[in-house]
């Protein structure tokens, strides 16, 4: 698998990947002692039919082909781990990248929300404003009205008190 394949990989199929290498590692190691199992055989065997020497050669074989194979399993878990790693580490990068681009727009959007309430504050605030200096005048003009009202009543009665007083039928 490249570079690029593994890169485009999900963190589920990295973890899948990752189990698949350890149940590899297992089965090996399940095969280096069935295979160890058998050298003990073969060293039996040998001891009881051939030379020292003959035996001592048939193990270093069998030795160093299990330990090849040991070696690439965990070169290739290595590599898996480290790939991983590094994947991981760029999705991690990426959604904080991700993350702080969220919060500048929800911040600026924010801002521009707040701007246009505070806008808005200022805009009722004056209609409340005159729509008061609009009432005050109108109960002025209105109270003056009753004045104005009252005094030609006031009037009016002094005037009828008096002509009452001049009135000739008293």
């Amino acid at each position: 698998m490249t570079d690029k394949e593994l890169r485009r990989l999900g963190r589920g199929e990295l973890i899948e990947i990752i189990y698949e290498l350890k149940k590899r590692e297992e089965t090996l190691e399940a095969e280096k002692e069935t295979l160890r199992q058998k050298l003990a055989d073969r060293q039996i065997r040998m001891d009881s039919t051939g030379s020292i020497a003959e035996a001592a050669l048939a193990l270093n074989d069998v030795f160093t082909a299990a330990q090849n194979a040991a070696d690439d399993y965990l070169r290739s878990v290595r590599a898996g781990c480290a790939d991983a790693e590094t994947m991981s580490q760029h999705i991690l990068e990426d959604a904080n990248r991700q993350a702080a681009e969220i919060v500048a727009k929800a911040q600026q959007q924010a801002d521009g929300i707040n701007a246009a309430a505070q806008q808005q504050l200022a805009q009722v605030n004056r209609q409340c404003e005159e729509l008061m200096r609009k009432a005050e005048m109108e109960n002025r003009a209105r109270w003056d009205a009753f004045q104005n009202r009252v005094g030609e009543l006031f009037v009016s009665y002094r005037a009828c008190e008096s002509d009452e007083k001049s009135d000739p039928r008293e």
